[in-house]
């Protein structure tokens, strides 16, 4: 109390507080503080959070919006071959990179079922032919995922078999090379100990 000069000092602080905003300065100060740091933000409606195919959720922009046809990119995501989203039942599906827009924009109104009909399309492709994969991003927008999933299983399977082979064909490849390596060192060796026991000058 002292250090703030006296308990009437004080007092009359708290006086003139009371009397210019109806809160003690132990209150007031810490709020005024944080209104001006922290100013409120406008609410801009070309900002959402969307879920992308697989259901994780991001922050998307709309950069156009005309004729029908709202396109938006990922918020944080600010590289020359950004991906163009479109909003379709609740997800939004990349479809493009902004910088293909005019293209973009040409095929869109070409689409006779719109992006879901699109989708369908493609998904239903994939499912008919037993070694194309299924998007499976797709397949949750459809309602379709343990089904896509069954499809793609035998393909995941028989990929997964040519990486194993792959992998040891290399394997035996690098293995060889080994061998060969060592099969100069020892005969190097060996011609080196030939020459000391002959008494010839090894280099």
């Amino acid at each position: 109390v002292e250090k703030h000069g006296g308990i009437e000092k004080v007092q009359k602080l708290i006086a003139d507080s009371l009397e210019r905003t109806g809160l003690s300065p132990r209150y007031t100060r810490p709020d005024e503080k944080k209104k001006d740091i922290f100013p409120p933000k406008e609410k801009d409606e070309n900002r959402v959070f969307a879920k992308d195919l697989m259901g994780n959720k991001h922050y998307y922009y709309r950069f156009y919006n005309e004729n029908g046809i709202e396109l938006y990119t990922m918020e944080k995501k600010r590289e020359f071959f950004q991906t163009v989203y479109i909003p379709c039942d609740g997800f939004m599906v990349g479809i493009d990179q902004r910088h293909r827009l005019e293209e973009v924009l040409k095929w869109l109104p070409t689409l006779e079922h719109g992006i879901r009909g699109e989708i369908e399309r493609v998904f239903n492709q994939s499912m008919e032919a037993p070694d194309r994969w299924a998007d499976l991003g797709f397949a949750n927008l459809l309602g379709r995922y343990e089904e896509a999933k069954a499809h793609n299983a035998p393909i995941a399977a028989e990929r997964q078999r040519q990486a194993n082979e792959r992998r040891a064909q290399q394997d035996a490849r690098e293995q060889q090379l080994a061998q060969e390596r060592q099969a100069r060192y020892d005969s190097a060796i060996r011609e080196a100990e030939g020459n000391i026991m002959a008494g010839k000058e090894v280099i």
